[in-house]
């Protein structure tokens, strides 16, 4: 039984072991974001708002209930009594359907309100003519709450965008910190081995005592790069910090470290190149956006130049009373019906707010067209500098290798003593600053990569 106990304890620290390690790694960093993090959460909650949007549009649509009831008793008379109540439904644009009931009586009522005992019941159409009869407010609202819906499904993506672009630089970065700590510190031991063999060969007159000092020398040297890059390590590990927000088991003060290296990330996001390239940025969500925008203020142009008509409104209702078949009393013998037309004399309100809502949409259209030139020059810039990039990490690695050679060729003179500690120091340099500016083109590389995919906007970050 102990064995068997001991043996679930190790496969569940193994199993957590490898959970909280891959929680480290590029895509355990976006699997934290979609859970932890609250941009992600309010990014989503956009999509909400879309579709409040249009249930919001729908409500004009809703049939309206109104009722009134007025009495007036005084002195053991009934002056007036008034009741009205009716359902009024809204068609398509300025099109209504009602029907009612009215009740009037009184000895001092209002002879046309006068119904009789048992009241009215009546069925109403009502419509305008010119101003409103195939466009009105209603319907420029529906119409656009449907644009709202996208635009705010865009502003997700955008969001989104803008939180994953962030992560994958900060996580580029953090590897990068590393990725130079980790060549600091295999230098620095280097160099330290290199002090202590000095000083035995100096103890017994093998070496000079200024080879010492020239060991030393270059050990500090070494110890200052060391420490400048542990430092810039640690600002990469609170920057990346940041994005594994409410999640208590991480503690970055711990040493934790990046588990996707930055020569891994290189690898498989040069893998994807090609697909970042063939992307279009003309499905950029910004530029969506615009268009959305444009989609917009067309629809609020159409509804202020719908307002430039007069208002020519006309009803017809059909009437009947309440006792018996309501229905069947129904009758165009027993009818109510009239018109209004309306308009202000000049019509510089509505012609003015048409002539605004044009300018706006003008200026959206071009607006919209200088975006679109700006994100394809910088999609084709981008393109360029990664097919540079890629040329100069083919330079890059050939000069590690050469620099790796003459090291070689050098410590094997070195130790013939055909070659001195200072040449030996100085091609060991050489081999470091070439091995860091790899690092730094396969960082510049990665960079630019997450810039196209940004540009791009289709959240194309996984790998």
């Amino acid at each position: 039984m102990k064995k068997t106990k001991l043996f679930i304890f190790l496969l569940l620290c193994y199993f957590i072991g490898i959970s909280q390690t891959d929680e480290f790694s590029y895509e355990g960093l976006f699997r934290s974001i979609e859970k932890n993090h609250p941009l992600f959460s309010q990014a989503q909650n956009q999509s909400a708002i879309g579709r409040h949007h249009i249930q919001m549009a729908q409500g004009g649509y809703d049939p309206q209930v109104s009722a009134s009831f007025h009495n007036k008793y005084f002195a053991n008379k009934n002056y007036y009594s008034y009741l009205q109540g009716e359902v009024k439904q809204q068609l398509f644009a300025s099109q209504y359907i009602k029907a009612g009931y009215e009740y009037g009586q009184g000895t001092f009522a209002n002879p046309e309100s006068i119904t009789p005992f048992y009241g009215l019941y009546y069925v109403s159409f009502e419509t305008n003519l010119l101003q409103g009869l195939t466009f009105d407010k209603q319907r420029a609202d529906i119409l656009k709450s449907k644009q709202y819906k996208n635009f705010y499904s865009t502003e997700r993506i955008i969001l989104l965008n803008n939180l994953y672009y962030g992560a994958g630089l900060s996580y580029a970065e953090w590897a990068y910190a590393h990725k130079l700590m980790s060549l600091n510190t295999y230098y620095t031991l280097l160099a330290k081995q290199r002090l202590g063999a000095m000083n035995d060969l100096a103890s017994i007159g093998e070496r000079a005592a200024a080879d010492t000092v020239e060991a030393a020398i270059f050990y500090q040297t070494r110890l200052l790069d060391y420490n400048i890059a542990k430092v810039e390590a640690l600002e990469k590990t609170t920057e990346v910090s940041n994005f594994y927000l409410n999640n208590q088991l991480v503690d970055f003060n711990n040493g934790i470290k990046p588990v996707d290296t930055l020569d891994y990330l290189f690898e498989k996001i040069k893998e994807k190149t090609m697909i970042f390239l063939k992307a279009d940025s003309l499905n950029n969500p910004l530029l969506a956006q615009y268009q959305i925008k444009q989609n917009i203020f067309e629809i609020e142009k159409r509804f202020r130049k719908e307002m430039i008509k007069p208002q020519l409104s006309v009803n017809y209702n059909l009437i009947s009373e309440s006792q018996g078949n309501t229905l069947a009393q129904l009758s165009t013998n027993n009818y109510k019906w009239g018109a209004s037309l309306n308009f202000p004399l000049f019509f510089r309100n509505s012609y003015n707010s048409f002539k605004i809502s044009d300018l706006e949409a003008t200026n959206n259209k071009m607006e919209l067209n200088f975006k679109k030139l700006e994100i394809d020059y910088k999609n084709n810039l981008l393109k360029q500098s990664i097919s540079v990039l890629s040329e100069q990490i083919v330079a890059a690695i050939k000069n590690v290798n050469y620099s790796k050679i003459l090291l070689d060729a050098e410590k094997l003179k070195f130790s013939i003593g055909e070659s001195s500690l200072f040449l030996l120091n100085t091609r060991e340099n050489k081999l470091m600053e070439s091995e860091l500016k790899l690092a730094e083109y396969k960082l510049k590389y990665i960079k630019t990569v997450l810039k196209l995919i940004h540009l791009n906007g289709n959240l194309n970050y996984q790998l």
